[in-house]
């Protein structure tokens, strides 16, 4: 449980595709280097969506092909066709097990729940965002508005 921001050690960040610059705009909010991991899964994410985010993101954001220790902090976003869960200190990438518009973002919160951890969803995620906003319990997540991130800062680590 979260008692403080400084408790944190995750941030998972769940976008729909077609949210590339809210979320260019949020990469700009972090305070990096950060000590927390933070993740981003696109939902429905295409190769070009997930080249733009990388050309918006800051130098640190790298894809998550490999499990990665969550005590190392960095800054991930899941490639496409891809989910991650955390399995006990790892974030573990694995192709995505279903055909179609895998859901990407319920697997990750679900998982992410029982750690430190601030959860962000940012526009339409549908069915998948409700269901990662249901996993995720009673951990803190944010759904602001694209238009409303200047004023997200605050509640980042570090902000």
């Amino acid at each position: 449980m979260v008692s403080t921001m400084d408790d944190i050690r995750l941030v998972v960040i769940g976008a729909a595709a077609g949210t590339e610059v809210a979320l260019g705009k949020l990469f700009a909010l972090l305070p990096l280097p950060m000590a927390a991991a933070v993740v981003v899964a696109v939902q429905g994410a295409a190769p070009d969506d997930v080249v733009r985010v990388l050309q918006l993101g800051p130098p640190e954001l790298r894809l998550l092909w490999r499990p990665q220790p969550l005590g190392n902090g960095g800054l991930w976003l899941v490639p496409p066709g891809y989910e991650v869960r955390i399995e006990g200190d790892c974030l573990v990438p694995r192709p995505a097990g279903r055909r179609g518009a895998p859901m990407v973002l319920a697997p990750l919160f679900a998982s992410a729940a029982p750690h430190a951890v601030l959860g962000v969803l940012l526009g339409d995620t549908g069915l998948d965002g409700e269901a990662a906003a249901a996993a995720f319990g009673s951990c803190p997540l944010l759904r602001p508005d694209p238009d409303q991130l200047p004023r997200l800062g605050r509640f980042l680590p570090g902000g």
